[in-house]
């Protein structure tokens, strides 16, 4: 299973990079979103989930630094007979 959306950061106090995926890591080998310091930064994505339904974000950055992520669903795919059928979300 996936999930589909917008992926948005703020209020940084370093630039950096987040990483969506299915398990949280320490040491990502991708990014899902790349940032400077003090810019909103946004970017739509698509992301397994892990065991459960399961979404995991890594941030890395200075020492100590901090930042918002807002990850606003727009969509789901799920499994089937022919790969994967795309199901919408209504906004709420």
């Amino acid at each position: 299973m996936a999930i589909t959306g917008n992926l948005t950061v703020t209020g940084q106090t370093s630039a950096g990079y987040v990483a969506l995926g299915p398990v949280a890591t320490d040491t990502p080998t991708t990014s899902t979103l790349n940032f400077p310091l003090a810019d909103n930064r946004a970017n739509g994505v698509t992301v397994a989930l892990g065991a459960g339904g399961t979404l995991s974000a890594t941030f890395v950055g200075s020492s100590g630094a901090t930042t918002t992520l807002l990850f606003d669903v727009t969509g789901y795919f799920v499994p089937d007979r022919s790969g994967a059928t795309y199901g919408t979300l209504d906004p709420t």
